[in-house]
């Protein structure tokens, strides 16, 4: 870190990480062959990487629910109060499907291996 004078004052020069790196998540190392062999491995047979979706939503329904909470209930807690509630919430048993984090990552990964 350096320090340059400005009309306010001395303002010190920080490094910040470059935000447009081409390597995404897969770290400062380019990926190996094993890396790249094991994420390819876990792709399903219908070509994505099944993943535990922990944050999730209940499906949007055209019908609302039948009855309300009482209303000190409505917004009482940050689980999901019923049914048709669309607020995403941490699932204690997370189903399994295709996460955009995971698909970015990896991604990521095999995309630096074939221009590595």
């Amino acid at each position: 870190m350096s320090i340059t004078s400005t009309a306010a004052g001395p303002v010190p020069n920080v490094r910040r990480p470059r935000t447009s790196s081409n390597r995404g998540s897969a770290g400062p190392d380019a990926p190996t062959e094993d890396r790249v062999a094991k994420i390819v491995a876990e792709l399903n047979g219908e070509g994505w990487w099944p993943t535990p979706l922990v944050a999730t939503s209940n499906p949007y329904r055209r019908q609302p629910a039948p009855t309300r909470p009482p209303a000190q209930e409505i917004y009482a807690t940050t689980r999901v109060g019923d049914a048709t509630d669309t607020s995403p919430y941490i699932a204690d048993n997370p189903p399994i499907g295709i996460s955009v984090g995971a698909y970015v990552q990896n991604m990521s990964v095999l995309t630096q291996y074939l221009a590595g």
